[in-house]
């Protein structure tokens, strides 16, 4: 879905004192969800949509597979040379990922998807 559809959504369903029907809500969360991992920033977003930027994050974790996953580590290989800097990756939503080898940040980097 694209920012012209999303709008066009929005204009035909309205805000209620209700809320935003259902459709809208999860119309909005899925192209937020892909905006936010192209790197769309959440003002850049509240300003597309014209929805706040609270209920767009309330919206994008109430899909099915939003929000947070576990994920585990196993097998730790051990170091090949030697010590080398920390690791550190942030994310456009500010999630952190520290003190893992490249290689384990890829296993989690991969699951994460």
């Amino acid at each position: 879905m694209n920012i012209e559809s999303i709008r066009e959504l929005i204009s035909r369903h309205p805000r209620t004192m209700d809320g935003y029907v259902q459709e809208v809500r999860d119309a909005v969360g899925k192209y937020v969800a892909v905006r936010r991992d192209q790197g769309a920033t959440w003002s850049a977003l509240e300003n597309d949509v014209g929805i706040s930027s609270t209920s767009l994050r309330t919206w994008m974790r109430a899909l099915p597979d939003g929000g947070f996953h576990q994920i585990v580590v196993v097998d730790d290989p051990p170091m090949v040379g030697g010590p080398v800097a920390e690791l550190v990756i942030t994310s456009p939503s500010g999630f952190r990922l520290t003190g893992c080898s490249l290689e384990q940040a890829t296993v989690v980097l991969q699951r994460v998807r």
